[in-house]
């Protein structure tokens, strides 16, 4: 049975990062305050004002919510970019590599993975250095794999603008899955289109790839999604690629009960 985990875990086993950021620290202030408190729900609420009086009043933004969140996690995971503007321009640059606990993600990392696209182009204004692509969280996976499970073509866009799409494209978790991988585990065939786009050598759909050698087309047997396997069928994709189990795409679709 193919057992490799086909996409990024929403609540991932809190494992020490494997491959941090040069710059991300889980070392940030952790201590839990009623001013953060008060902050992060400015943040939810998009209270620009209450958040500027706050953080004037020197509210300490990389503080941790009862959650593991700081106050820039929220407004990842909320959508609100002029507040991420507000607390990346209070609290530097630094804000940005911060960790939550216990999943071990960025805030562009959140931002992906919720489809929060403005969040994320604030996010890649800052620095070169400041922002770093290739960061993995407790799981493994990095900002291009969760925006992949999102199904956000627009985010992955803003990524290849920054980073370039070939590094986004050829991402690869600390498993071997790419991007594409995570796409069709979860049926979204948008992605796979995307993702091929521009890719001359096949190097998004092509090939097995990670730990478990699962190829794309593994992937979208797995999930039972007829829709994937069809695009990735019509790429050209082989069906008899075994991986470390010797099983085909079609002894896994068999496997997780998807004879169709």
């Amino acid at each position: 049975e193919d057992d490799t985990n086909p996409s990024p875990d929403p609540n991932p086993n809190p494992n020490p990062n494997p491959n941090p950021s040069p710059n991300a620290s889980s070392d940030a202030p952790q201590a839990y305050s009623a001013v953060v408190a008060v902050l992060a729900k400015a943040v939810a609420l998009n209270n620009l004002t209450q958040i500027r009086q706050l953080l004037h009043s020197g509210a300490a933004d990389a503080c941790r919510l009862y959650n593991g969140f700081t106050a820039l996690h929220v407004a990842a995971q909320r959508g609100r970019a002029e507040a991420a503007a507000e607390l990346l321009n209070a609290g530097g640059a630094a804000l940005a590599d911060v960790e939550s606990v216990p999943d071990g993600r960025t805030a562009l990392e959140i931002a992906c993975l919720e489809g929060s696209a403005g969040v994320v182009e604030v996010l890649l204004r800052l620095p070169e250095g400041a922002i770093y692509l290739g960061h993995q969280d407790a799981a493994g996976f990095s900002a291009p794999h969760h925006a992949a499970f999102g199904g956000d073509v627009a985010v992955l866009q803003l990524l290849a603008q920054r980073f370039g799409a070939a590094p986004v494209r050829g991402c690869k978790s600390s498993e071997g899955q790419t991007p594409a991988m995570v796409a069709a585990g979860q049926g979204h065939t948008h992605v796979l289109e995307y993702l091929q786009a521009g890719d001359a050598q096949g190097e998004a759909l092509g090939g097995s790839s990670g730990a478990d050698r699962n190829a794309v087309l593994h992937k979208a047997a797995q999930s039972g999604d007829a829709g994937a396997v069809r695009y990735l069928l019509a790429q050209g994709a082989a069906v008899d690629p075994p991986n470390k189990h010797g099983a085909s795409p079609l002894h896994v679709a068999a496997t997780h009960g998807h004879d169709e």
